[in-house]
């Protein structure tokens, strides 16, 4: 059965969204549909086993992904950094960084990014405007950049004093879905 890119990310995004209530467990996946071969009616079902983990830190909080996805950086300090590449798509990334609230709110936070963005007149024509918005339920600004070969959705949220940023990066056509991805599952509780 070949499936086409898009139902594959669809597929990957329900398997996700399924995966997010049991935590590290295999899910299985199963579609079936009536066909018709040589006037007989048959049943195909089509079963698909995806493993997916809880990835990240007890400092960055943690996204749940598909194993394909792998640590391609990981800082650790004052500052907490971590960046995940999808293996099977290598221009995918998304990256949880956690910091304390001593320096920063919020809206500091992502104000500096946005004006060290903004400096430069070539990159500002990409940066758009910061916007309040919700990542899985909490408050959150949203810093967005559309370069002509990628685009990054950055979410700055706050919980317990702590504030974190999570990023999702890669091809336009892949950012819905890798900021679902986060927007379903990030939390800063495993």
């Amino acid at each position: 059965l070949n499936l086409g890119g898009f139902m594959k990310k669809k597929l990957l995004f329900l398997l996700l969204f399924v995966a997010t209530f049991s935590c590290g467990k295999t899910n299985k996946e199963s579609k079936s549909s009536d066909k018709t071969v040589n006037n007989k009616n048959v049943k195909i079902e089509v079963s698909e086993k995806v493993e997916v983990l809880r990835k990240g830190s007890e400092k960055t909080g943690y996204v749940t992904l598909t194993k394909d996805w792998e640590i391609v950086h990981r800082q650790e300090g004052e500052v907490e950094v971590i960046i995940f590449e999808n293996s099977k798509k290598k221009e995918e990334y998304i990256t949880l960084m956690q910091n304390t609230t001593d320096i920063y709110d919020i809206n500091s936070m992502a104000l500096s990014a946005y004006e060290k963005l903004t400096r430069n007149e070539e990159d500002a024509k990409y940066v758009k405007k910061l916007k309040e918005s919700t990542l899985n339920g909490k408050k959150s600004i949203q810093l967005e950049t559309n370069y002509p070969n990628e685009t990054a959705v950055k979410n700055y949220t706050e919980h317990n004093g702590k504030i974190y940023m999570i990023e999702v990066a890669g091809p336009k056509e892949s950012i819905e879905t890798l900021f679902n991805i986060v927007n379903q599952t990030w939390n800063p509780d495993r």
